[in-house]
């Protein structure tokens, strides 16, 4: 097993846990905004001008489609939603979605066994989710004239930077 590549994927792990974060709502928020400008940026119960960070605003499939095919996702890895939990297609939650994953291969990694199946399923769910809603909310935020240095554009931006650069590495 290579340690560099280990490594990596811890720190891949922990950026995810710190994006999830940062796209809570405000009592639950990570420091990258504060709590008005997260719901000036995305909350259109506050701002009907903000861009919503739920991935059914972007999406081509029908809502309940979506959930569905969302929470087999993570009721295949062994997780459930709690009743008070955001949304299934919130931002949040395919962020820390992807920190689960990240750390589901560590595991496997330092147990000896395949890491092929964890690694084809963060693949996946960048492709068909998180790339889809980051980019919808960039261009949300971009079509809206929010300025390009504008610390909402800049955290998504990052974001949606750091999902590439991890998706590069299912090619490498």
């Amino acid at each position: 097993m290579n340690m560099s590549c280990v490594t990596d994927l811890a720190e891949t792990s922990a950026l995810y846990a710190g994006f999830a974060a940062s796209f809570r709502y405000p009592e639950e928020a990570g420091n990258w905004l504060s709590g008005h400008e997260f719901l000036d940026a995305f909350d259109p119960g506050t701002n009907p001008a903000a861009t919503p960070l739920s991935e059914a605003a972007y999406a081509d499939i029908d809502t309940s489609a979506l959930f569905e095919e969302l929470v087999r996702y993570y009721e295949h890895f062994g997780l459930r939603r709690c009743e008070t939990a955001a949304l299934p297609d919130h931002l949040s939650v395919e962020l820390e979605f992807m920190h689960f994953l990240c750390e589901l291969q560590l595991v496997a990694a330092a147990r000896g066994e395949n890491t092929d199946p964890v690694r084809k399923a963060q693949q996946d769910f960048i492709d068909r989710h998180v790339r889809h809603l980051l980019d919808g909310v960039l261009k949300g935020l971009l079509g809206k004239g929010i300025d390009h240095e504008d610390k909402a554009v800049l955290l998504v931006r990052e974001c949606l930077e750091f999902v590439e650069e991890h998706r590069g590495m299912f090619t490498d």
